[in-house]
């Protein structure tokens, strides 16, 4: 049999998780930081130097440029494409800017990317 104090200890346990879980996932409103970006960032660029022999580095490369692309390709859908610009080259400019830019790293990182791009490609 249940003890009198573990009946209500339980479910009011249960109520504070729900709660903190709650309040999380209220608080961010977006997926992906720019922390977690900047985790798959140097998996690409390990990938770049040739030293990825890893199948998680080769994970965070893919999605590193994945993701960038993504944002690109949902953001600057209107606008031409810059002569000459590949995937790697939008992936690297990216890079660039989050190294450049440490302390926005707890930003989104969707803004992170359009910051970096638009910064790099100046809008017409």
């Amino acid at each position: 049999m249940i003890s009198r104090s573990l009946r209500w200890t339980l479910p009011i346990l249960v109520l504070m998780c729900v709660t903190v879980s709650a309040h999380e996932a209220q608080a961010r409103t977006f997926f992906i930081t720019g922390n977690e970006l900047v985790g798959w960032m140097k998996g690409y660029d390990i990938q770049k130097r040739g030293d990825c022999r890893e199948v998680e580095c080769r994970g965070y490369a893919t999605s590193f440029l994945v993701y960038v692309v993504g944002v690109f390709d949902a953001s600057f859908f209107d606008q031409p494409m810059p002569g000459g610009v590949t995937r790697d080259k939008l992936a690297e400019v990216v890079s660039k800017y989050l190294k450049e830019n440490p302390k926005r790293w707890g930003n989104p990182a969707s803004t992170l990317v359009i910051d970096a791009l638009t910064k790099a490609f100046p809008l017409k």
